[in-house]
């Protein structure tokens, strides 16, 4: 799944590759305990690139700005920070902790929220390939090796374009470099994919 690159050629025009779908218990397990809601917020905040990471103050607002368009999110933390400092439980929003470290719950928080909003990392590569809704942060990173320019025009996807399988407006990475993306700009752009 890193070499976007070579996946394109395969599906353009071709079948969506769709390949992940959680089971039925785990879809009435996180509905059970967790009821409706409209937005899966996935948080980074892991212990290997820590320069990669997000703010948290800014993801928390984004949160509270979600609420206040009358939608309910919730958030995946990152798995290292449930299992060490715990920073996210710092803010009172709504976590999913148990999907931050069991695929199969994460997925089906996924499938049960109407829109996601991811910054990149490891297991959001499950959005790509399920078929969800899903707007994506921090893919380009020019300071990061593996999130550069150069890298992803050698693995793609390449900056500025969307994956080929993509559904415009619901399937979406931003492309803003993460030097340039600040809080406002985050929260305005994710605004925009809420409202499309």
């Amino acid at each position: 799944p890193t070499n976007f690159v070579h996946l394109k050629p395969l599906f353009d025009g071709h079948e969506k590759p769709f390949i992940f779908r959680s089971t039925d218990v785990a879809r009435k397990w996180i509905a059970g305990k967790y009821g409706k809601f409209d937005v899966c917020l996935t948080l980074r905040t892991a212990i290997q690139k820590p320069e990669r990471n997000i703010n948290l103050d800014d993801w928390y607002e984004l949160y509270q700005e979600i609420n206040k368009l009358g939608l309910r999110p919730v958030v995946i933390p990152d798995h290292d920070d449930v299992f060490t400092e715990g920073h996210f439980r710092q803010y009172d929003w709504d976590c999913v902790e148990e999907a931050a470290s069991n695929l199969e719950l994460r997925l089906a928080t996924y499938e049960l929220a109407n829109k996601n909003i991811s910054w990149a990392c490891g297991m959001y590569t499950l959005l790509f390939f399920s078929g969800v809704d899903f707007l994506i942060f921090g893919k380009w990173d020019d300071a990061e090796v593996t999130s550069s320019r150069d890298f992803l025009t050698r693995k793609g996807p390449i900056i500025g374009t969307q994956f080929s399988w993509a559904a415009p407006d619901q399937q979406v990475i931003d492309w803003t470099e993460r030097s340039e993306l600040d809080r406002t700009k985050l929260i305005a752009n994710a605004k925009d994919y809420l409202a499309a």
